[in-house]
């Protein structure tokens, strides 16, 4: 009896994977020929099709070839092409950047700067022997470079800091500490990238108010509502992971940091020199006036032109020394499974968006059905909290664009606040980690299955909607008493 199950479990894992090939397949190629739902069209089900079948793929067969094969698919939409498709996801300005920080983060590794940030971190009093302080330190370092430069800068330069702390502890993939902070990293860099009005989601959606509506922001206690809101989502994902999660802290509790020799080297020296002038020339179009030239040159580069720029400095100025790393070095450890996953979801996101296709058309006709004549409490908290939803599925910007329009005429009706909906906004809807489509962020910790897993990925996104709504439903009276 015994061996007989043995052989049966065998055959379901070997034909497992081939029954996951059919169901992509069949979501990819057969979903278009369903008749439409609603006010979708048929272009609009053959997108929602390919959008299942990428998830799904993501979800069960990794990252690489379920993204190319959506490529693939997306290529055969009426209009799209394969030049277009691959342009608009190789091409996409977030899986460029991603590209050049992988690179760059690949740099500040390999000349051994990354582990002496780490040791740093570590080395602290307040933090040494304290497994959540040590944690609080890496995701406070990432949250710093996420509000002055971008969210994907922090968490990506701090996962190859922590990376290297890993090693230097012994902690390996899929242990629960590594695991937590890594998304923590993530998560918390993502939400301190929007703390100011001038930066990420915070832009646009301050733009579209400022716009549509002709009401100018307040931008102190905008900043001061985001840092309050971000801080009080961060306690509550530490308390999650603390009595919840309760991962294993022992082998890093017992971590004593060693301090000795801690030097910088002359290479470290000069990467941590063009590390902290790519931090500058990032974050100064946001302080220089915006008439000056160089101001405009500066923002035109955005962070893929600045960190090609930083990797030629670097090899010029290491023409003649042999201990300058390699480019060759440096890009063979890129983790391809993340640029791959990039460059899917920029054209899938782009699809999903496309007014032909019908979907957030039908979307929008839904939300709009269950809005009513609320108070203007309730139509509040309930409208971000449908928008949350379809963020977990759709690039936050297509969202934004489509349903603040929306959430702005209904405030002006039922007389809700739209300042404060601008700022609620800007924080719900930039936290999208539930699917790996939710959110750049999203991708990066669904692709990471070595350290984290998909399992695990899916948990946390469900904790982190679930946070996401419970301050934003605090983040409402304190916004009233802000604005």
């Amino acid at each position: 009896m015994g061996n007989t199950q043995t052989k049966t479990s065998t055959q379901t894992k070997t034909f497992m994977p081939y029954i996951h090939v059919a169901i992509i397949f069949i979501f990819m190629f057969g979903f278009g020929y369903l008749p439409p739902i609603g006010t979708i069209t048929p272009l609009g089900m053959q997108t929602l099709g390919i959008f299942i079948g990428v998830i799904y793929g993501w979800s069960t067969m990794g990252m690489i070839w379920p993204s190319l094969l959506g490529l693939f698919a997306l290529s055969l939409l009426p209009g799209a092409g394969a030049i277009n498709t691959f342009k608009t996801g190789m091409g996409d300005r977030i899986t460029v950047a991603v590209f050049f920080l992988l690179i760059f983060g690949e740099l500040i590794n390999k000349v051994g700067l990354s582990k002496y940030i780490a040791d740093w971190c570590v080395s602290r009093k307040l933090v040494v022997g304290k497994p959540y302080a040590i944690m609080a330190m890496f995701c406070l370092a990432g949250g710093i470079i996420s509000a002055f430069v971008n969210c994907f800068a922090g968490f990506i330069l701090m996962w190859g800091v922590f990376y290297n702390f890993c090693k230097e502890v012994g902690l390996k993939p899929g242990d629960a500490y590594a695991r937590v902070t890594l998304i923590a990293l993530v998560y918390i860099s993502t939400m301190a990238g929007d703390i100011l009005p001038f930066m990420g989601l915070s832009l646009l959606t301050v733009g579209l108010q400022e716009n549509l509506l002709n009401i100018p922001m307040p931008y102190v206690q905008f900043t001061l509502a985001q840092l309050i809101m971000t801080l009080l989502a961060s306690v509550l994902y530490f308390a999650f992971i603390k009595f919840v999660v309760k991962p294993d802290t022992t082998i890093v509790k017992n971590y004593v940091p060693d301090t000795d020799g801690m030097t910088l080297t002359n290479q470290q020296k000069f990467v941590a020199g063009l590390l902290v002038g790519l931090m500058v020339a990032l974050f100064s179009p946001g302080i220089l006036p915006a008439e000056w030239a160089i101001t405009a040159k500066i923002k035109s580069l955005d962070i893929a032109g600045m960190l090609a720029l930083v990797l030629v400095i670097y090899y010029i100025v290491n023409l003649r020394n042999e201990n300058g790393i390699s480019f060759v070095n440096l890009v063979k450890d890129i983790n391809w499974s993340v640029v791959l996953m990039f460059a899917a979801v920029a054209p899938l996101a782009a699809a999903v968006s496309n007014p032909d296709s019908g979907i957030l058309g039908y979307l929008t006709t839904v939300l709009s059905a269950f809005l009513g004549d609320m108070n203007p409490y309730a139509f509040t908290i309930l409208i971000l909290f449908m928008a949350s939803i379809l963020t977990q599925f759709c690039n936050n910007v297509a969202i934004v664009l489509m349903v603040v329009p929306i959430m702005f005429s209904f405030a002006v009706q039922l007389g809700a606040n739209p300042v404060i909906l601008s700022v609620l906004v800007a924080f719900n809807l930039n936290i999208a980690f539930a699917t790996p489509a939710a959110s750049g962020g999203a991708a990066m910790v669904f692709s990471n299955t070595a350290w984290i897993g998909v399992k695990h990925s899916y948990i946390h996104g469900l904790a982190i909607f679930v946070i996401n709504m419970v301050v934003t439903i605090i983040g409402l009276p304190l916004a009233e008493l802000l604005f």
